[in-house]
């Protein structure tokens, strides 16, 4: 069966975010981008800077590889480095929704955005 897919516009306060939707086949509302970009991450109320790798990305969620323990349910606040200086960094705050260590004694993290204004 294939994929049905269509071009959204959603309003948002700054700017205007176009974004894949996949069709009801599909649990995800929106398409996962395969990124590998350098991420940092803090915690609430802590100013300790801790780095990782992404995975992927979507409109609303976010995956990366970390060396650093993160439990579900911790709220992080999120910095994406792009490859390219033109484009500005990506700034999220995100709810840890899924954590997996990996073979080599990682933390494969999954979370969704809450905010992408700090």
């Amino acid at each position: 069966m294939p994929i049905k897919s269509f071009y959204a516009k959603v309003e948002h306060p700054n700017t205007v975010i176009e974004s894949m939707i996949i069709g009801k086949d599909d649990k995800r509302d929106f398409i996962r981008m395969t990124i590998e970009s350098e991420v940092t991450f803090t915690r609430p109320d802590s100013t300790e800077i801790y780095e990782g790798k992404t995975i992927d990305l979507s409109a609303t969620g976010i995956r990366f590889i970390t060396s650093t323990e993160v439990k579900v349910g911790e709220m992080l606040d999120i910095t994406v480095k792009p490859g390219v200086s033109i484009t500005p960094p990506l700034d999220i705050t995100m709810a840890v929704v899924r954590v997996t260590k990996t073979d080599d004694g990682r933390y494969d993290v999954a979370g969704v955005s809450k905010t992408n204004n700090r």
